[in-house]
Order: C-alpha cells, then sequence, then structure tokens
C-alpha cells in the first residue's frame, strides 16, 4: 500500500513559491519555477526517506501555469528538471497526482469557464508528461456542479471529456462527491 499526502509538507524547509500578478515577470517567474522545482525535489527526496510513496503535487508548482500572464515556455526551458523529478519517481517506485481546484468545471453552461478549465487541466496534464510519467499518475477532478438540471450537466460533462486532448484523458480520474454525484 502506498500513503501520502496532498501538496502541504509542515516541514519549513519545503516552502513553494508563488507571486502574485502584478509582480509575474519573465524574470520572476522564471526564479520561482526554478526554486520550487528544487523544492520539489528536495520534498520527493524527504517523502522516499520517510517510505512516503504517494504525493499530490501542489497546482502552483508553476505560477500562472495556465494563464496568459506566464509567457514563458516553461515546459521546454525546464525540461532536463522534469525529466530528472520523473526519473526520481520511477526509481522509488512512487506515485504522483495531481487536482485541479474548484473552479475547473468543465460542465459549467459557461464555455468561457469551459475553455479556462481545459487549459488548466492541460497544464496539469503537462507536468505529468512533462515528467515522463505514465498513466498510473493521475489528476483528480469532480464532475462539476448541478446548474439546475442534473441530466443536463452529466451530458454536457460527457460532451466536454469526449474533446479533451488524449493526454488529459490519459491521466484524469473523476473523484466521488458525497453531495452531487455519488457513486
Amino acid at each position: 500500500m502506498k500513503i501520502g499526502y496532498a501538496c502541504i509538507c509542515l516541514d519549513a524547509q519545503f516552502h513553494f513559491e508563488t507571486c502574485i500578478q502584478k509582480f509575474a515577470t519573465e524574470d520572476r517567474l522564471r526564479s520561482i519555477i526554478r526554486a520550487n522545482l528544487e523544492t520539489l525535489q528536495k520534498l520527493l527526496e524527504y517523502n522516499a526517506g520517510h517510505n512516503i510513496r504517494m504525493y499530490r503535487l501542489s497546482s502552483d508548482l508553476i505560477p500562472f501555469g495556465s494563464s496568459p500572464v506566464n509567457t514563458i515556455p516553461w515546459l521546454d526551458e525546464f525540461a532536463a528538471q522534469f525529466q530528472s523529478l520523473g526519473d526520481y519517481v520511477r526509481k522509488n517506485n512512487m506515485r504522483v497526482s495531481l487536482h485541479p481546484g474548484q473552479y475547473c468545471v468543465i460542465n459549467s453552461p459557461r464555455e468561457d469557464v469551459v475553455e479556462r478549465s481545459i487549459d488548466e487541466l492541460l497544464y496539469h496534464a503537462s507536468i505529468l508528461e512533462a515528467m515522463g510519467l505514465d498513466a498510473t499518475h493521475k489528476m483528480v477532478l469532480h464532475v462539476g456542479g448541478i446548474y439546475g438540471d442534473k441530466q443536463q450537466a452529466i451530458q454536457r460533462f460527457a460532451r466536454v471529456y469526449r474533446r479533451l486532448d488524449p493526454i488529459i484523458q490519459k491521466h484524469l480520474i473523476i473523484e466521488n462527491d458525497d453531495r452531487y454525484y455519488t457513486v
């Protein structure tokens, strides 16, 4: 059995950096990305040393990763670091996952929300792909809201799912929702 935790290690040495949009210059974003990938490497080493084999990566690993605010080709510029992280994950028999935030809703009746959600899912899937990780490493998503008509909301989810990029579909799993979409 693999036991792990989500995103935040309470040991203060593992701090992921972020910034607000008005300070998101290319230099600042590069510095944060570099620091966050280094922190992730140290955190994975800490986890392996404590026999923690499952870890949910922070969605904030790459600041503004799915936003036009971040114009850095971070997948290319940091390809070697991502590959090294993925190698470490595989070598240590770990499993990593991601959980896009609550505003990632692909069954929204608003197309602008759906498009931003797809961008967010592609950002998350791109991290797993950049690390060279297979389909056992997942992105967890809730179905979304009901919006006054649960059957229509389910059909919207299915329609949008079918048009998702295959790398998103490869890693996407649906989390049980005890409130709206139960098992």
